[in-house]
């Protein structure tokens, strides 16, 4: 399978989601960081086995926002590539100490804690969303050439604005309808859009309404 994340990187995220246990403020993009290197952290221990990480899955990161056009954003040994295999993916994050708190019995108990981290919080200049389907449609096409009777890839794409380099919504929308109709043998590209915002409103999860 292929996991495909469209981050954005534009200078809104840098607004605020919510606040720490200090009660400091939280900014959007390091909520979206954190969410996104555990989820990385997840796919890669779901591929654990005794020899090691198992290539069950190819995984990519685009940001867009920072700087020119979207574009890859892996870092460091994985820095210019596009869909990693997960084995790669597990051998080059950053491993960093972190001290968290938790509450025991009634007692908070502080405990550092190894975390894995492959992308930084990021919020920079616009929102160029379109751009971003485009690329995960070329990255997926080739993707799907050499794996063509794979489980369809999964693109999940968090953002907290619209899109700035369209004309209209229909445009936004015929880039993302190109980008799902690609298939393999087992069914189309799945397109999962996460809005993040600091609102207080409910939360509101695949709508029946427009």
């Amino acid at each position: 399978g292929a996991f495909l994340f469209l981050v954005d990187q534009s200078r809104s995220m840098n607004k605020q989601f919510g606040i720490d246990s200090s009660g400091n403020p939280v900014p959007r993009a390091a909520v979206l960081a954190e969410a996104l290197n555990n989820t990385l952290a997840e796919l890669v221990n779901r591929c654990m086995r005794d020899e090691g990480v198992s290539n069950y899955f190819d995984v990519g990161v685009v940001g867009y926002g920072n700087g020119g056009r979207p574009a890859f954003c892996w870092k460091n040994g994985l820095a210019g590539r596009g869909m990693v295999p997960i084995a790669e993916v597990a051998k080059h994050a950053r491993v960093e100490h972190q001290e968290i708190v938790t509450e025991v019995r009634g007692q908070k108990v502080a405990e550092t804690v190894t975390v894995s981290r492959w992308i930084d919080p990021i919020a920079a200049e616009s929102t160029p969303m379109n751009g971003a389907l485009n690329l995960a449609r070329a990255a997926l096409e080739e993707w799907i050439y050499r794996h063509p009777k794979s489980f369809p890839p999964v693109v999940i794409n968090i953002s907290d604005g619209m899109a700035n380099d369209v004309s209209s919504d229909e445009e936004l929308l015929l880039t993302a309808r190109r980008l799902t109709g690609m298939q393999t043998t087992d069914g189309g590209v799945l397109l999962i859009n996460c809005h993040i915002t600091g609102d207080t409103d409910n939360s509101v999860t695949f709508p029946w309404s427009p």
